[in-house]
């Protein structure tokens, strides 16, 4: 939902800018997650709707390198407190880093499981695949008693995440 743009690729010095906001941070870290993945994420689309392959085949190689610049990210911005006294609002920002990585794994991994869950589909899910989805999924969940009081901060997005992780979790 977000434009590319000189101004949003620029969100790490916009960051350090003095008129920046502590909230910049974390703004930061979802505008930079998104700039990560948008071209991935239409790329595994378009693979899939035109029957190409999608595991090793094909995207797997994309999915790993996508994979370690997750974990990139997250090293990153999970780190940067910024000027932040407050000890309740870096635990949320980090929360939610920690907590949007983990989603973006299970999407991606959970988008190249679903030709192999169709009905009649004679090749079986992708192990690394399935093992990454599931890990993701019970991560996500196991974060939620962990920081239940940070969940009002989220909106709807966290909820809906827990909507799409129970689902994956369901029909695995």
């Amino acid at each position: 939902m977000i434009e590319c743009d000189d101004f949003i690729e620029s969100v790490e010095s916009w960051i350090c800018h003095p008129l920046s906001i502590n909230n910049d941070h974390l703004l930061g870290a979802l505008v930079t997650l998104r700039l990560l993945t948008s071209t991935t994420l239409s790329l595994m689309s378009s693979q899939r709707k035109h029957g190409k392959p999608t595991t090793k085949d094909g995207l797997m190689p994309f999915i790993s390198i996508l994979n370690r610049r997750i974990d990139t990210w997250k090293h990153k911005w999970a780190g940067t407190s910024g000027s932040r006294t407050d000890a309740d609002e870096e635990s949320c920002h980090e929360f939610l880093i920690n907590f949007y990585g983990c989603h973006l794994r299970l999407q991606l991994s959970s988008m190249q499981l679903q030709p192999a869950s169709v009905q009649g589909s004679s090749e079986g899910p992708d192990l690394d695949i399935l093992w990454m989805a599931y890990s993701s999924a019970l991560c996500m969940l196991q974060m939620i008693p962990q920081h239940p009081h940070h969940l009002s901060f989220a909106q709807d997005s966290v909820h809906v995440m827990l909507a799409y992780c129970a689902a994956f979790l369901v029909r695995v």
